[in-house]
């Protein structure tokens, strides 16, 4: 946009300023006309490249459980922001930072059903799993007399432990629940 030194100078005078401020206040007023013209638009929110278990999160918000949710780990931050501090993740982006090695080992082997892959809901309390339709835990579960699906989309999968609290709760929300629209924007 070109400026007008002559009618910014004017204004300028007309206020016993000196034209830089003039054309700071200027500068400021567009920038902040700008930000609330993207904030109406919805350009708060960022788009999300990956495959989100919109879904399941939605699901166990509406159940209103509390528990401890072993999540895969490209997704517990996600899970963090929508679920906390009810549910509790066995892992997520703060891995150096929180998480023992022990712990990252133990979520790696569970969702790869490896190994000792029980040695993360055994040695941790348990409550749910939330897990990739691409990871070998997934085929892997349902074998399992322990463990009940209760969500699942083309993504993901949320199974619950039979005799957790959360069992019940969640199965009775499972039963009348409408997943959301493919969530394509965080938060």
């Amino acid at each position: 946009m070109p400026c007008n030194v002559a009618a910014l100078s004017a204004i300028a005078a007309r206020h016993g300023l000196p034209a830089s401020r003039v054309a700071i206040a200027l500068v400021l007023l567009l920038a902040g006309a700008l930000l609330m013209i993207a904030y109406a638009q919805g350009l708060q929110r960022i788009k999300i490249g990956l495959p989100v278990p919109a879904g399941a999160v939605a699901l166990l918000k509406e159940s209103g459980v509390e528990g401890n949710l072993a999540i895969n780990f490209n997704w517990g931050g996600y899970a963090i922001w929508h679920l906390g501090p009810r549910i509790k993740v066995s892992v997520d982006g703060r891995s150096e930072t929180i998480y023992s090695e022990k712990n990252l080992f133990q979520n790696g082997q569970f969702m790869l059903a490896r190994g000792d892959w029980e040695a993360l809901v055994r040695e941790n309390p348990t409550d749910m799993a939330l897990v990739s339709k691409a990871d070998a835990i997934y085929n892997f579960l349902p074998l399992v007399s322990d463990w009940v699906l209760v969500y699942s989309d083309e993504y993901s999968a949320l199974f619950v432990r039979r005799d957790s609290p959360a069992a019940g709760p969640l199965e009775r929300t499972a039963m009348t629940f409408t997943p959301p629209a493919s969530a394509i924007y965080f938060p």
